[in-house]
């Protein structure tokens, strides 16, 4: 992924193990995302609960990563407007994450 982004020229191995923790991320952030919209009658309030908070608290981590790794690499490859883009989409997922805690 860095590679097809240009990101190879800045990355460093400390970036690249962040790189690749974030999209392990995503991978996370889909299974429990799945498993929340899956939980049926069968899962307690307090189970769907604690699903929802453990989205949450993963969403908050990757967040973190990713402001401090992806979009400052965005931004010295990519320029200024990429990453605002990013960063526009990124204040969105925030906002929504914090509406439902």
């Amino acid at each position: 992924v860095a590679a097809s982004l240009g990101l190879w020229r800045v990355t460093t191995p400390v970036s690249c193990q962040l790189l690749d923790l974030i999209l392990l991320d995503h991978n996370r952030l889909r299974a429990l995302y799945d498993a929340y919209l899956k939980a049926g009658p069968s899962m307690t309030l307090d189970m769907r609960q604690l699903l929802a908070w453990e989205l949450i608290m993963c969403m908050s981590e990757h967040a973190a990563k990713e402001e401090l790794v992806l979009y400052p690499t965005i931004r010295s490859v990519l320029g200024e407007a990429a990453a605002d883009r990013c960063l526009a989409e990124h204040a969105q997922v925030k906002l929504l994450a914090a509406q439902a805690g």
